[in-house]
């Protein structure tokens, strides 16, 4: 009788913290949040679906490649990124990196963030002079590094 009691409790206990701990995927949205979704991005595919703070987070894929969405809870597009090649950067951020940091063959990582449709900028990584970077870059090439620390 005490094994039985036992195993009713941990199956409660478990079904519990299942419940009570949802994963990213499980996250649920409003029909409104995901039609705001799609009618920013009526192409986009493979949606999952995650909480970050007020925020909800749509990660998918589109014409544009991977992207994330942020929405506040009104279905307000907040803030969206995305990768790109370091090629694709405007030419003035390309040379303050350059000019600063010489970058030339060597290999970065850049997510191109905009925010409430109006502010584009860019946070490029990479390894300089045995240290990893991460620098923040507005359109006109004005660098701010965001975290540095060795390689």
């Amino acid at each position: 009788m005490r094994k039985l009691l036992t195993g009713i409790v941990i199956l409660i206990l478990l079904a519990a913290t299942s419940y009570a701990d949802p994963r990213p995927d499980e996250v649920k949205v409003t029909k409104f949040i995901h039609s705001q979704l799609m009618a920013a991005f009526p192409d986009a595919e493979n949606i999952t679906w995650d909480k970050v703070g007020e925020l909800y987070m749509a990660r998918f894929t589109n014409s544009m490649g991977n992207i994330m969405a942020y929405l506040d809870e009104d279905g307000g597009v907040y803030k969206v990124s995305r990768y790109i090649d370091s090629k694709s950067l405007p030419l003035t951020v390309q040379r303050s990196l350059n000019d600063r940091y010489d970058l030339k063959d060597k290999e970065t990582k850049v997510l191109e963030v905009t925010r409430n449709n109006s502010q584009t900028y860019y946070l490029i990584s990479f390894e300089y002079q045995n240290k990893k970077y991460i620098v923040e870059s507005d359109l006109t090439g004005n660098l701010n590094v965001i975290k540095k620390e060795k390689a």
